[in-house]
């Protein structure tokens, strides 16, 4: 086995890696996406919110 060899091995697994990571949080983004769209009608008349308190609870969910 050559040097170069190992090195293609290794910047394929991470690269691997990589994309199940990024792939991952793109799910997860997607899935708070939908939860917050799911409780914007929830939490706006139980907490008397306006336009600027529910972008500021939808904002605030995201991070």
């Amino acid at each position: 086995m050559t040097h170069a060899a190992v090195d293609y091995r290794e910047a394929a697994r991470r690269t691997i890696t990589l994309a199940a990571v990024v792939a991952l949080g793109g799910f997860l983004f997607g899935l708070d996406a939908s939860v917050i769209s799911g409780v914007i009608g929830f939490i706006t008349p139980e907490f008397g919110l306006g336009g600027s308190g529910t972008g500021t609870a939808v904002g605030a969910l995201s991070l």
